[in-house]
Parts: structure tokens; C-alpha cells; sequence
């Protein structure tokens, strides 16, 4: 779970993520906060959360590289954003 102002920063999430590979545990995913009543003070932007993921692509081994999970509104289930999501959210109109 990716929370403001626990784990909303890159070096947390390398520290975090390393921790958890020297313990044998794979981190598989980080989830954006639910909208749910009562926590838009633990919230993240999604923005935030795919700078963390690009921030340890090529930093750390891809086994520590957790997949960027969100509640999509219009969505009936959880959605992973991939490679391709964040290319196509990210990149720069010219």
C-alpha cells in the first residue's frame, strides 16, 4: 500500500524493497490507496506512484520492482498499470 508521507518516496521504497528481498520476500505489488471515507490524508497521487515504479526500474534488480496496482472508478476490479500504461500516461505531447 503506497501511503503519503510512510512510503511515498523512492529511497524509502528501494530501502523497503531490498529488506524485503534479503527476508526471501518478493514484493509482487503496490497498491494505491482506495477511495474510500476517512483516507485522503494517507493518499497518493498515481502520478507519484509511477515515478516510484520508473524510479526503481533500472536502479535496483527486477525482482524487487513491484507491479503499480489502482482502483480504477470506471473499473470493476483492481488494474495493473504496465510498461505501456505508463509510456502512454507519461509521455510528453508535442
Amino acid at each position: 500500500m503506497l501511503l503519503a508521507g510512510v512510503n511515498d518516496d523512492l529511497e524509502t521504497m528501494k530501502t523497503l524493497v531490498h529488506k524485503l528481498l534479503m527476508c526471501r520476500v518478493r514484493p509482487y505489488y503496490i497498491y494505491q490507496c482506495d477511495l474510500i471515507n476517512g483516507s485522503s490524508h494517507l493518499r497518493t497521487s498515481v502520478a507519484k506512484g509511477i515515478e516510484i515504479i520508473e524510479g526503481l526500474r533500472g536502479h535496483t534488480t527486477g525482482y524487487a520492482v513491484p507491479q503499480f496496482v489502482i482502483d480504477a472508478p470506471v473499473a470493476a476490479a483492481r488494474s495493473q498499470l504496465t510498461q505501456a500504461t505508463f509510456y502512454i500516461m507519461t509521455r510528453k505531447k508535442s
